[in-house]
């Protein structure tokens, strides 16, 4: 689970800012909205409003861009604030895992200015917050600090040896690799963190990707299609042949996708456009190609996926990523959670998403610009704004900051500008003819 998270001098953030999911002890709404650990009290969601540009998808983007560092990406694009780019960017984590243990892990990389190396790690840390902190490592000033395990260990000083040659890649990322052989307990809380970021940290791009919908979920997302009134009755997957795949995509690519899906082991994997949802089912003997097609209610007719709309293909994304396994301790964060939905199925599926999870420690972040979830869908303390100041830095306010009474309608008062982190609008006042 996410608990903090801060970050500084990446993109419109120049400043130091955190968002924070420890919930606030007087707030009584929504209690099912809170997960117990250890003694803290962690919500299940954070909300971001602002206008256009004010640095709401810039916090997704950080996030992202994290998860990247520790999972070995190569790292192009500039990321610092501009004019900072030779100072460190800042990025801090405070996570728990199933057993309720917690983790502090931070780095500080800055942009090296040459095509081998796309960055320098300037500080790592990694440590445990429970009843008897400890640190784990420290890396700064191109030394360490370690924890007593790791003192008394030889083969680590080999690893420390081996890690200064390289300089763009986490120590936590290379004590991560399977040849590493470290102290049981230590590994653990190392993998406990790796893992974290690549498989419990879920950014769920605004580039549609479908490859959750198959076989085993097809029914549970035509339910709900159903139950928001799309029009769908059931969405289906009929057998195909392979020309009509070929119209896709020409076949070279296509078996390339075999091949890679072979060798991870993977039973199937689904091939997309705006006009088709293909899958393949991978057997011993033989592949199985079938495309996806919808019913709907009162029509003979089938329909295929480029006859459905934006909203519709957008609700079977979601629900495919969000409501489609019963996976426990993952964090989605989507950009702009309301895209192409009407209002209200945007609270129905956040509703929808707290009750599936309401024995889960599942969390959802996202970016919005809906108010009509303020009010009764969201706790006060869910809720943070970006605004940008006049020299383009982002900030970023929790509505606790500021003083209102616990009856205040809170989207009336954010739309007249009470919280900040809405547009200015100029108008200027001409006579057109």
């Amino acid at each position: 689970m996410l608990i903090n998270f801060t970050l500084s001098n990446f993109r419109s953030y120049k400043d130091e800012a955190t968002l924070t999911f420890v919930s606030n002890s007087k707030i009584r709404k929504l209690k099912t909205h809170e997960i117990k650990v250890n003694k803290l009290s962690v919500l299940k969601n954070c909300a971001l409003y602002g206008p256009n540009a004010a640095g709401k998808s810039n916090m997704i983007n950080a996030l992202s861009f994290a998860k990247g560092i520790v999972l070995y990406a190569n790292i192009t694009s500039d990321f610092s604030f501009k004019g900072l780019e030779n100072e460190p960017s800042t990025f801090s984590f405070v996570i728990s895992n199933k057993n309720n243990c917690i983790y502090e892990y931070s780095f500080s990389i800055r942009k090296q200015r040459n095509l081998f190396h796309g960055y320098e790690v300037l500080y790592e840390y990694l440590g445990i917050i429970n009843e008897k902190s400890e640190r784990i490592f420290e890396y700064k000033d191109e030394s360490f600090k370690l924890c007593e395990k790791l003192k008394k260990s030889n083969s680590f000083n080999t690893y420390i040896d081996g890690y200064k040659n390289i300089s763009n890649q986490l120590f936590l990322s290379f004590l991560s690799m399977d040849d590493k052989i470290i102290d049981e307990e230590i590994k653990n809380h190392i993998l406990n963190v790796f893992n974290f970021f690549k498989n419990d940290l879920i950014i769920i791009s605004n580039e549609k990707n479908f490859n959750m919908i198959n076989t085993n979920n097809i029914g549970m997302i035509s339910s709900f299609l159903k139950k928001y009134d799309t029009g769908i009755d059931r969405l289906e997957f009929v057998p195909c042949l392979q020309e009509e795949v070929g119209k896709f995509a020409p076949f070279e690519l296509i078996n390339s996708y075999i091949i890679e899906a072979q060798r991870h082991n993977m039973k199937r994997f689904s091939l997309f456009n705006n006009k088709e949802l293909f899958q393949f089912e991978l057997q011993k003997d033989k592949i199985d190609i079938k495309k996806m097609i919808s019913k709907h209610n009162n029509i003979e007719k089938s329909f295929n996926f480029e006859d459905e709309s934006e909203g519709t293909k957008r609700m079977m994304f979601l629900i495919s990523v969000l409501f489609a396994n019963e996976s426990d301790e993952k964090v989605y964060v989507i950009d702009e959670i309301e895209r192409s939905m009407h209002p209200l199925l945007c609270t129905k599926l956040i509703d929808e998403f707290q009750r599936i999870n309401s024995e889960l420690r599942n969390q959802l972040l996202f970016t919005t610009h809906y108010v009509g979830l303020m009010d009764d869908c969201l706790r006060r303390d869910e809720l943070y704004f970006c605004e940008k100041d006049n020299e383009g830095t982002s900030k970023l306010i929790s509505l606790q900051e500021y003083k209102s009474r616990t009856d205040t309608i809170i989207s009336k008062k954010y739309l007249e500008g009470r919280f900040g982190g809405v547009p200015n609008l100029k108008v200027e006042n001409k006579w057109f003819h």
